[in-house]
């Protein structure tokens, strides 16, 4: 049965390496917590397409790469020699040369390499390790070098990239391209890549000085509510990320963990890399995923959940009504009208909660059914 409570997460790895990443985690601190949620971090970005490239690519198979609309780059297929200009106050030049049959990640991983002997270690100054974002647009394929830096605190800032080989691709400057929510999270390696992370579905919350994001949101309401999961679909424009094992783990008060992979694969060469999984997992802030995501990718996972648990504000007032006039006060004072409505607005605040009106009418039977029953034992 696929219910009509649906959200989608999508998260962003444009860093040259690979991270693990936790979603739907509900801790307020450490790697991932909801506190640490941050879009005080700018996406620095050059949009060049594989043709500033001179089109010297390989395809995953090893052959000669073509623009299709489908298939990505993968690889060098020729050696292109590229300047990275940076600045900490000072120019930072870094040059390196692009090898035959390197893969696109490898090389953006060796210049940030020999980067970090030229600033002082690979935190970069708070600056990510660039990576690459590449996508079609139509049947222009793009692949664009893409580093994270703080609004404030970062000493490595880049400034312009040129491949000199040929004078393809002529010294170009970086261009900012927004805000984003995610997480600056520890890499085993000492890199502190950005992981961007957001709810397709949730609207964001812009106050005055504030602005909190939809993924948020959807987390800290798992605290309130606990979600059963129908269904879980991911999806990415790269069957490779689809295919990385999907874990959930559990933890309890003292820590103790369980987990349980997602292992099922799909077949590399169907046309749209995406794949459903049924789950059977509850999401009750205890419960999260830890997602292995490669570099340079994304991946949407899609969940179709029933909400169980916890009363909606109309099931409250109906259970309060019926337990008031059997002569059971729940609370001595009156509700009046101005916090029924405040009431009512806190529950109503997250709207990916609403159930089907036949399964609200279930659901309020067995409530009225509850209420009797304990009326009756009262007596």
């Amino acid at each position: 049965m696929v219910s009509d409570n649906q959200t989608t997460v999508r998260i962003r790895n444009f860093n040259c390496v690979n991270q693990d990443v936790k979603v739907f985690y509900t801790p307020k601190g450490g790697d991932n917590g909801i506190n640490d949620i941050t879009d005080n971090i700018l996406r620095k970005q050059i949009n060049m397409t594989t043709a500033n490239w001179g089109n010297n690519f390989l395809n995953s198979q090893g052959g000669i790469w073509v623009a299709d609309g489908e298939t990505l780059p993968y690889a060098f297929s020729a050696a292109l020699d590229c300047e990275l200009l940076g600045s900490t106050g000072g120019g930072v030049l870094t040059t390196l040369t692009t090898i035959v049959g390197e893969t696109i990640d490898s090389f953006f991983l060796r210049l940030m390499e020999k980067l970090a002997t030229q600033i002082g270690g690979k935190t970069l100054g708070s600056a990510s390790p660039m990576g690459v974002q590449i996508y079609y647009a139509g049947q222009v394929c793009y692949v664009v070098p893409t580093q994270y830096t703080a609004v404030s605190g970062s000493s490595y800032v880049p400034q312009s990239f040129e491949i000199t080989t040929g004078s393809l691709f002529p010294q170009t400057n970086f261009g900012a391209a927004g805000y984003n929510f995610g997480f600056r999270l520890n890499h085993p390696d000492g890199w502190r890549p950005f992981i961007e992370i957001s709810s397709l579905d949730v609207s964001d919350i812009v106050y005055s000085f504030q602005k909190i994001s939809g993924y948020q949101q959807f987390v800290e309401s798992l605290l309130n509510q606990d979600l059963y999961i129908e269904e879980l679909r991911r999806y990415s424009n790269n069957t490779n990320q689809v295919n990385v094992p999907i874990e959930f783990k559990s933890f309890d008060s003292d820590g103790t963990q369980q987990a349980t992979p997602q292992t099922t694969v799909i077949d590399p060469y169907q046309a749209q890399p995406a794949l459903i999984d049924y789950s059977d997992i509850i999401l009750d802030g205890q419960v999260y995923a830890e997602v292995g995501m490669l570099a340079g990718e994304f991946l949407e996972l899609r969940i179709q959940y029933e909400a169980v648990g916890i009363l909606n504000f109309e099931e409250i007032m109906q259970l309060d009504d019926i337990l008031r006039e059997q002569g059971v006060i729940l609370n001595e004072k009156e509700i009046t009208s101005q916090e029924k409505k405040d009431m009512q607005e806190a529950y109503s605040n997250f709207s990916g909660f609403n159930e089907s009106e036949e399964k609200d009418k279930n659901k309020k039977s067995l409530i009225i059914a509850f209420a009797i029953g304990l009326i009756y034992l009262m007596k």
